[in-house]
């Protein structure tokens, strides 16, 4: 009998997630389950607040993630890189950060046609440059950021606002950080929400890859309910897609 317990690997139609079901009696394991049963089953079925939080570097790889999530969360609080992009949609001067340009019709769009359930950074921390040796500052989004300078964090005032909003949820959904948390410099606001969901009283699940690598790294995840083993994987679960490994062996 074959037993996957790979999730993450799951995504993937390779000899060994799909191949090898093929031939022999298959089931999952379970943390296969146990991934599912977070990942899927919590969206299906969410409590209510329902918050999720979305960063990284990114809208273009998260849009189906969006698209799901902008339904069915009752806030969605952005950070990282995206949350760059989203601002500019906005208006907003955001000077030498990350945005992506080919998507900012999407993202204002995203903003026009949610019901204020987007909630984006209202201060930041800026740099001038990034590495440790930069000039750090934090900056109001109504102000504008310098041109010289670009986005790395979210600052104080958007760290208190969005752990009120995780300390009053029932269910928690993080999938991205929220600043360049490699940079020890750029890394409390997403320490900051670590903390924040170590304290809630929430249903709490953080997705795989970076997230779950911050997390970790923080030491407070063992007051964290679900840590997903795998990003690709989680992200394929979360926009609704049918894991490649779980449908050959018939459990979705």
């Amino acid at each position: 009998v074959f037993v996957n317990d790979a999730f993450g690997v799951a995504h993937r139609r390779h000899a060994t997630t799909v191949g090898i079901a093929e031939y022999i009696p298959s089931v999952a394991g379970l943390l296969m389950v146990n991934e599912m049963k977070y990942l899927e089953d919590t969206l299906l079925y969410p409590s209510r607040p329902f918050v999720s939080i979305l960063g990284g570097a990114k809208i273009d790889d998260k849009i189906d993630v969006i698209d799901r999530l902008m339904d069915i969360s009752d806030l969605m609080l952005i950070g990282g890189g995206m949350a760059n992009t989203f601002l500019k949609a906005k208006g907003m001067d955001v000077g030498e950060s990350l945005v992506e340009n080919d998507v900012l019709d999407k993202a204002y769009n995203y903003m026009k046609s949610t019901n204020n359930n987007i909630v984006l950074p209202l201060d930041v921390i800026i740099t001038d440059s990034f590495d440790v040796n930069g000039n750090i500052s934090v900056c109001d989004i109504e102000d504008g950021v310098k041109d010289s300078h670009m986005i790395v964090d979210i600052g104080p005032k958007t760290r208190e606002l969005y752990s009120k909003y995780i300390l009053d949820a029932s269910l928690v959904l993080w999938n991205g950080p929220v600043g360049a948390f490699e940079i020890p410099q750029f890394a409390e606001g997403t320490n900051y929400l670590v903390r924040s969901l170590a304290q809630s009283m929430a249903t709490t699940v953080v997705g795989g890859g970076d997230t779950a690598a911050a997390v970790r790294s923080s030491g407070y995840d063992i007051y964290i309910n679900h840590i997903s083993t795998g990003g690709g994987a989680a992200l394929e679960v979360l926009k609704g897609n049918i894991l490649p490994a779980l449908q050959v062996l018939g459990t979705l």
